[in-house]
């Protein structure tokens, strides 16, 4: 896994997404084995600065190709929103290439805090399930780029467009994608840790007996002094879990926001440029294009629907937690285990996990659904702006009529 870490992060530093760096660390301890520990680094932070000027210069050269670039179906509303496209593309990865650089120690606190729990977990002898997360994660990044590939070739075919077009137009989204992608990943090793969490308060009532529905069945239930030590020590693995989500909220809630916005304004664009020739008459809309729209769809779907749905898998785990310990409150007889457990209980009270785009929503499923309502919404309005504007007069020459008259 330690090598898989270090390919994925050699590329999230080459597109900007990654200032940091790590260092793997060989225990001394024959049971321990070597891991990793993030580091911050100038020299990350010098590279993401160089690529932030870089983006704000290109405009120079990517919003007049964009302007005068011939294609099929133009129109004043086409080129308007492109030109808007490429100019709040331009913002928003310059702020997303230099938040990665304010923000990368908060990025260097939580991934050793994560690194510090996987070895805690082990050591608890329910260790996370590393293959399967590296499988599954190489399997989204492979498809990715297999997207990326794909609306490139797509575009150049269908509109013969310039490659430095796609510096103001698929480049800007395409970084947008990859934050999602990595913030993705990171709520995957989260929610496998809640899990495994939660396996193991499920486990001090079920190591005696071996079986995993004796709660529903037995009604009260003796935690001895060793449980009540594994309780405590799971509270405070909870706790450091809890504060490790906060701040993984908080980092990326800026990103996500800025690209929520754009990957909105792109996805109404496409979805615009597809039935705008349908409210002509006699045009009809090329096979190469249509393909380019639903590549382009795709593309933007895809990285939202993964973050959403596993931020929503994750919320459900967390909240799973608080009725394991419930039902272990209700049945257990002892005193001490009760007190630690209301204890415990008290602190799931209070520690509420939402992750949002800093408080505007949140990044469940309901904020997939309401990306594509308000895109029907606004593409109604689009549609009857088109269709609501002057149409061309129809001027036969061979009638001896003055068209300018009246």
């Amino acid at each position: 896994m330690c090598r898989a870490i270090v390919c994925v992060l050699f590329f999230f530093k080459f597109i900007g997404l990654a200032t940091f760096s790590v260092i793997t660390i060989n225990r001394k301890k024959k049971h321990q084995k070597r891991t990793l520990y993030f580091v911050s680094t100038k020299l990350g932070t010098c590279y993401n600065v160089s690529i932030a000027c870089l983006i704000i210069a290109s405009n120079y050269f990517t919003i007049p190709v964009i302007y005068y670039e011939e294609y099929l179906n133009k129109t004043i509303v086409t080129t308007a929103i492109e030109i808007a496209e490429g100019i709040l593309g331009s913002v928003i990865t310059f702020i997303i290439v230099l938040w990665y650089c304010v923000n990368q120690s908060i990025f260097v606190k939580f991934g050793n805090s994560m690194v510090e729990i996987l070895e805690e977990l082990y050591r608890l002898r329910e260790p996370v399930n590393r293959k399967r997360i590296v499988f599954i994660l190489l399997s989204i990044y492979l498809f990715e780029l297999l997207i990326f590939l794909a609306l490139v070739i797509s575009d150049y075919v269908a509109f013969y467009s310039q490659p430095i077009s796609w510096i103001g137009t698929i480049v800007p989204m395409g970084l947008v994608s990859w934050v999602f992608i990595q913030y993705y990943s990171v709520l995957i090793v989260l929610h496998s840790m809640y899990a495994n969490l939660n396996k193991i308060i499920q486990n001090i009532y079920v190591y005696r007996t071996g079986d995993a529905n004796c709660l529903h069945r037995c009604r009260r239930v003796f935690i001895n002094s060793t449980g009540i030590q594994s309780l405590l020590n799971l509270r405070c693995i909870h706790a450091l879990l809890c504060d490790i989500s906060a701040q993984v909220s908080q980092f990326y809630s800026l990103p996500i926001l800025l690209g929520t916005f754009l990957l909105f304004i792109s996805l109404l664009y496409n979805v615009y440029y597809f039935f705008e020739p349908f409210m002509v008459d006699n045009v009809i809309m090329k096979t190469s294009i249509v393909l380019n729209t639903v590549v382009w769809v795709i593309f933007l779907l895809y990285p939202l629907g993964l973050l959403t749905t596993r931020v929503t898998k994750l919320e459900n785990e967390i909240e799973r937690t608080g009725g394991i310990v419930h039902a272990l409150l209700n049945y257990a007889i002892d005193r001490e285990a009760r007190t630690e457990l209301k204890l415990f209980s008290l602190q799931l009270l209070h520690r509420q996990i939402k992750f949002t785009a800093i408080g505007y929503f949140v990044l469940d499923n309901t904020l997939f659904q309401s990306v594509l309502s308000t895109m029907t919404t606004y593409l109604v309005i689009l549609i009857q702006f088109q269709m609501g504007g002057p149409e061309p007069i129809d001027c036969n020459c061979n009638h001896t009529c003055n068209c300018n008259e009246h």
